[in-house]
């Protein structure tokens, strides 16, 4: 198994809490994913991974989308036009270059990436060959987490269709520093299965 950047094992990030099983974002959900005090049962995650942003007067909420248009009326708003993504029309895809990943490397210590853009998948969703993507982030200093896992066929590709498992192998062996996941004990049971080799 190639090695992650840390050298230890690959992070378990439960993606919004335990969404797979439970409404995302939800306290019940948080509670499964991971231990806390007073719970006995848990799905072995390492992290909780919240979308969070900020109201204007400081509270945090759970929101996950970054472009709020459609749900403010903010471009009505000429005061704020000062805030407005820059004229920048750099894609995902632009910034997962090595030089892309350099740049991010000036100011950040881990880039979460979309699967797709480590292993890309063709037009009838089977899995095409790795990117250079792992081995252009660490060569930069980057940690890489790589989202979003899932069990479900509807969201695996044709290769691992009824087989989550081989879907977390695959990247596992990628050398990945951690995954988002809606099935956190999915990911983890494979992780610890890689670490003792069994």
């Amino acid at each position: 198994m190639v090695k992650n950047f840390t050298g230890k094992p690959s992070i378990i990030i439960a993606h919004r809490g335990a969404s797979g099983y439970r409404p995302e974002h939800t306290l019940a959900a948080y509670e499964l994913a991971m231990p806390t005090a007073g719970y006995a049962y848990a799905l072995g995650a390492d992290y909780i991974e919240p979308d969070l942003v900020s109201t204007k007067d400081g509270v945090l909420i759970a929101r996950h989308e970054n472009e709020i248009s459609e749900t403010t009326d903010v471009a009505s708003h000429a005061e704020f036009a000062h805030h407005q993504v820059s004229g920048n029309d750099s894609t995902y895809a632009d910034l997962a270059t090595a030089s892309g990943l350099r740049e991010i490397a000036k100011y950040a210590q881990a880039v979460g990436i979309h699967k797709n853009l480590l292993v890309p998948r063709d037009s009838s969703g089977k899995l095409r060959s790795p990117t250079s993507l792992v081995t252009d982030a660490h060569t930069a200093g980057l940690l890489v987490h790589v989202w979003t896992f899932r069990n479900e066929d509807c969201f695996l590709p044709l290769d691992f269709q009824g087989n989550p498992q081989g879907e977390y192998e695959l990247f596992f062996s990628l050398g990945v520093d951690g995954v988002f996941s809606d099935y956190p004990d999915t990911a983890f049971a494979v992780n610890e299965k890689l670490r003792f080799n069994f």
